[in-house]
C-alpha cells in the first residue's frame, strides 16, 4: 500500500520509503495532512519516545493504530501498556516535539506490533494517558 502513495507523501515534502515515514524540522507542519492520508488508510505505525518516563528502561515504544479512533500500545523491555484512545492532536503535539529535540524521528509502518490482547482502558485512563503525554510533550 504505501508504494502507492510514496507520491501523496512526496508532495507534502515527507521522505518515504517500504518501512518508514522520515519526520524531520520541515515536515513537522505537514503533520495534519500526513494524517489525513494516515486516517484514510487506516495506517499503523510504531515510534520510539525516549521522553517517556521510565524507572527501568528509558523511553518507551508507541505503536499507533487508526479505526474511527486513534489506539495507542506502549510497552520497553519486560513491560507493556494497554490499549489507550488517544486524541489526534495529542499523537500531532507527541510527534513534533519528539521531532524539534531529535531534529529527525522515523514513523515504523511495516510489521507494526499493535497488541491487540490487551484489554481496552477505561475512559478515565484514557484521559489519563493523553494528559500524561500532553505534560510531557508540553511545546516550548
Amino acid at each position: 500500500m504505501i508504494e502507492s502513495l510514496s507520491n501523496k507523501f512526496l508532495k507534502l515534502g515527507i521522505p518515504v520509503d517500504q518501512k518508514k515515514v522520515t519526520l524531520d524540522l520541515t515536515s513537522i507542519s505537514k503533520l495534519d495532512d500526513l494524517f489525513e492520508i494516515f486516517e484514510k488508510h487506516k495506517f499503523k505505525f510504531d515510534v520510539f519516545d525516549a521522553q517517556y518516563p521510565q524507572i527501568s528502561d528509558e523511553g518507551a515504544y508507541f505503536s499507533y493504530s487508526f479505526d474511527k479512533v486513534w489506539k495507542m500500545t506502549l510497552g520497553n523491555h519486560g513491560w507493556s501498556g494497554g490499549i489507550y484512545i488517544i486524541d489526534k492532536e495529542v499523537i500531532i503535539n507527541q510527534l513534533t516535539n519528539l521531532t524539534i529535540l531529535e531534529n529527525k524521528i522515523e514513523l515504523k509502518i511495516r510489521n507494526v506490533n499493535f497488541f491487540k490482547q490487551f484489554t481496552e482502558k477505561s475512559d478515565s485512563e484514557n484521559f489519563e494517558m493523553n494528559g500524561r503525554l500532553k505534560e510531557i510533550h508540553k511545546l516550548v
